[in-house]
């Protein structure tokens, strides 16, 4: 409190109040509305778990020291549970309030009025509106893996669904459903990801020069695409095991997803040393000549007025 105090006190004498209490009020705006989001679906997805805990409690097994039952009680759990995702909203809270600035920028993104030349965006979506979504992203897929992780859990507890012939469960449809449609929400989440992994290209250091390459445009964002496919077809696998009687469609959509995520890894590289490193100059001089453009125009350097000097003066 004593250094927000003085900050305020500091912005106040420079005239820039304002400012401060621009940052200030998103930072607990922004923080409060990821927390509370966090918790509305951990908490949710963990109490729907528990409705169908039917039994008041059950017995975890038997006390190595004196042999009495150790006995869970379903209280405990709901007790358990509302923790749980407290905590994991708070942890959310703040690293969403550490964002407000990409939440500004995002707010009040202004067009540079120049377009990139692989995808024709506008380079202010790569500045003020990429960071932002791959935030919104992250926090999303972390979100619904907690919950699948949680919600599983607790379906797996002992005499639940993990009973019954049929195995895991196969006793429970709506462990079954539940489950799968969480699935269903983590592989899109994944489709959409590789959808602005793309854009990222563009941004990333990784090649001999800042942003794309030869092999990002021809052979990683093909593989990006077709992984973004795969993910949406293992999204939809899960979701239709949520409502019929197949028990394996969403680790199928899974599988999918990792085998075509490790192929395009194979094909990148393949095509990396096979095609464009034995003819790399060829290869990636239109990208080269992409990156001084883009560099001369941000440091304005493509408005230096050339002229010859005779020497003669």
């Amino acid at each position: 409190l004593a250094g927000y105090y003085t900050d305020w006190l500091w912005f106040g004498e420079t005239g820039y109040q304002q400012v401060f209490l621009t940052s200030l009020s998103t930072r607990v705006g922004l923080g409060a509305a990821v927390g509370l989001g966090v918790f509305v679906l951990l908490f949710g997805n963990f109490r729907l778990a528990l409705r169908h805990f039917e039994e008041p409690y059950i017995v975890l097994g038997l006390s190595p020291a004196d042999g009495t039952p150790i006995v869970l009680q379903r209280r405990g759990v709901s007790r358990l549970v509302g923790l749980a995702s407290a905590l994991a909203a708070l942890a959310a809270g703040v690293l969403g309030s550490s964002r407000w600035i990409l939440w500004l920028q995002y707010r009040h993104a202004t067009p540079f009025g120049d377009r990139d030349p692989i995808f024709g965006q506008d380079v202010a979506f790569y500045v003020f509106q990429l960071p932002w979504f791959g935030f919104v992203r992250d926090l999303l897929l972390g979100a619904f893996l907690l919950a699948l992780a949680g919600s599983t859990l607790i379906y797996l507890l002992p005499g639940r669904a993990a009973g019954g012939a049929g195995g895991p469960f196969a006793a429970l449809r709506v462990a079954r459903r539940h489950l799968s449609l969480l699935t269903a929400a983590v592989l899109l989440l994944l489709a959409a990801g590789t959808w602005l992994d793309g854009f990222g290209l563009l941004v990333s250091p990784a090649g001999i020069i800042q942003g794309a390459t030869y092999a990002d445009v021809t052979a990683r964002l093909p593989a990006l695409r077709l992984l973004g496919v795969a993910a949406a077809v293992g999204a939809v696998m899960a979701a239709t095991q949520a409502f019929t009687r197949h028990r394996w469609l969403a680790a199928g959509g899974f599988l999918l997803y990792a085998a075509t995520w490790a192929g395009g890894l194979i094909f990148v590289t393949a095509f990396q040393r096979l095609v464009v490193t034995p003819n790399e100059q060829v290869k990636e001089s239109p990208y080269i000549a992409y990156n001084i453009a883009a560099t001369r125009k941000a440091f304005a350097l493509n408005n230096v007025e050339e002229r010859e000097l005779s020497g003669e003066a």
